[in-house]
């Protein structure tokens, strides 16, 4: 028969093993440096690298992919500098990893256009009508796809008399 165990705080838990409770220090440890770390970065980087590490004086950020790699490498003295000053004095220097799991574990959105969208503006009528033209001669994908256009358009462009709808050659 299996004692009966009731249920323990979660805080209790944490506290009363040793291992434990370093790990929660750790964790806390590199919430805090990731939170110093992000306004420091220019944009776009905050999105694509996280602190991963730090040990013996060594910050080890982590990112997804080559090309962020770079931008890092090219910040890294700068940021050496700025985390000397505000959060780690004893810092003596960054390593940057590339994992590539934290493209899509970090950031499972996908990536954002930064240009603002195109407004769309109305097909004009004549515009319409030239799509129509041509779509009558047009293979029957291309018709398709000029159709749709002239669909677009606020007037209905004018048909012939033969015309019964369905566009030949």
């Amino acid at each position: 028969m299996m004692p009966h165990c009731s249920p323990q705080p979660l805080n209790h838990c944490l506290g009363s093993t040793p291992l434990l409770a370093t790990l929660q220090q750790k964790i806390s440890q590199l919430r805090q440096l990731n939170q110093a770390l992000q306004p420091l970065l220019p944009p776009p980087l905050p999105r694509w690298c996280r602190v991963a590490n730090y040990r013996q004086g060594i910050l080890v950020i982590e990112t997804a992919n080559a090309s962020w790699l770079l931008r890092l490498r090219y910040e890294q003295m700068r940021l050496l500098s700025a985390l000397r000053q505000h959060a780690l004095p004893a810092l003596a220097t960054i390593e940057f990893r590339i994992n590539p799991n934290f493209a899509t574990s970090a950031n499972p959105a996908p990536r954002r256009n930064l240009e603002p969208p195109m407004a769309c503006k109305p097909i004009s009528a004549q515009s319409a009508q030239q799509l129509y033209l041509l779509a009558q001669r047009a293979s029957p994908n291309l018709r398709a796809v000029l159709l749709k256009l002239v669909a677009l358009a606020q007037s209905t462009p004018p048909h012939d008399a033969a015309d019964s709808g369905a566009l030949t050659r």
